[in-house]
């Protein structure tokens, strides 16, 4: 409690006290107001990462990227069971034919049999000896029996109606060139002219040579262990070989014969000979002046003439090695001058040859 008392008069004003103890705290006071905003302060160091952020939502499926390159292969895996068993295949192919069993023991005779059919023609035999023919015609040139099957109307030199030869034709013909692109029918032996043979005819000087074709013109024979000569080849002349006997009659009324012969000789083979109508052995690169057979070569090309008209044609070939040749006409005149024949002989002698090309 405070207590009033009066006051006198004022005096003078003494000097500051001594410090008083001090007093209790006081209340808060109210809050002041805001003060003016401080300056910006330093950049703080980095503070540290802050903790994991809890997982996001599932995005959206993306799309669809490019193949991959293939990876390296894979280990080999274990062998797994065996399957069932399938069912039967086709049949195979039949197998090739087993070995030829060993021969079984003669059966007992069988019954004859039934009578067998005609066999084929046999081969024309030799002209007989000349005859009377009653009722032919006779060719007035040369006084040449036609057969009866002959067409005298026909043209001289054609099939219905051969001539006998070349030289016959021409005499037939007035003595006519005939040209020698054409082809001409004869018949040296006579009678039928069922076995007239087709030929060219070639004049050279004052003859005319009847020529007849080979059947094949190239002719192969290959040699063997078994057959060292190779003579194994026939030739045949005329259409299916039937001038056989037409040749015979031709050389009988010749007296020269001639043919080429080409043969290979690439491989340096110069001992290729030929065999003769009649047999004998022909060289193609050697004249055999004993023999009367006159050869003349060029390119391996022989061209062989002989006063011995059996000689040719060409009927076989003899060669040690495999060897083929291509045969040309052979061609025959008939009897004129044998006085030619003697001198190309004499002119091969002194290097002035003078043969049939």
């Amino acid at each position: 409690m405070v207590h009033l008392v009066q006051r006198e008069s004022v005096g003078e004003t003494g000097g500051p006290g001594a410090t008083g103890s001090r007093g209790e705290r006081g209340t808060q006071g109210e809050v002041g107001p805001a003060g003016a905003r401080g300056l910006q302060g330093e950049k703080g160091d980095k503070g540290f990462n802050g903790r994991a952020g809890p997982p996001g939502l599932v995005g959206s499926r993306g799309e669809t990227g490019s193949r991959g390159p293939t990876g390296p292969p894979g280990p080999t895996g274990q062998q797994g069971r065996g399957g069932a068993q399938g069912s039967s295949g086709d049949p195979g192919l039949p197998g090739a034919n087993g070995p030829v069993g060993p021969a079984g023991p003669s059966g007992s005779d069988g019954s004859d049999g039934d009578k067998g059919h005609p066999g084929p023609r046999g081969l024309q035999g030799p002209p007989g000896p000349p005859g009377y023919c009653q009722g032919c015609t006779v060719s007035s040139s040369h006084q040449k029996y036609i057969g009866i099957s002959a067409d005298p109307e026909a043209a001289y030199g054609a099939l219905e109606n051969p001539a006998a030869s070349c030289w016959d034709l021409s005499l037939e013909s007035g003595n006519k060139e005939l040209s020698s692109d054409n082809s001409y029918f004869v018949d040296p032996n006579g009678g039928s002219v069922h076995d007239a043979i087709e030929v060219t005819c070639k004049k050279v000087g004052e003859d005319w040579f009847t020529c007849v074709k080979p059947t094949e013109n190239d002719i192969e024979c290959k040699s063997s262990k078994y057959n060292k000569s190779c003579r194994d080849s026939i030739f045949t002349y005329g259409f299916q070989g039937k001038a056989s006997y037409q040749l015979k009659e031709l050389a009988v009324k010749s007296h020269r014969a001639v043919q080429t012969i080409q043969y290979d000789c690439s491989n340096g083979q110069t001992d290729t000979s030929v065999i003769g109508w009649n047999g004998a052995s022909i060289s193609v690169a050697e004249t055999n002046y004993s023999l009367m057979q006159q050869v003349e070569v060029s390119n391996c090309k022989s061209t062989i003439s002989t006063m011995i008209p059996t000689s040719l044609p060409v009927a076989g070939l003899e060669s040690k090695k495999s060897s083929s040749v291509k045969l040309g006409e052979v061609c025959s005149p008939e009897h004129k001058s044998v006085g030619t024949f003697i001198l190309n002989i004499l002119a091969q002698r002194i290097n002035k040859l003078v043969i049939f090309t």
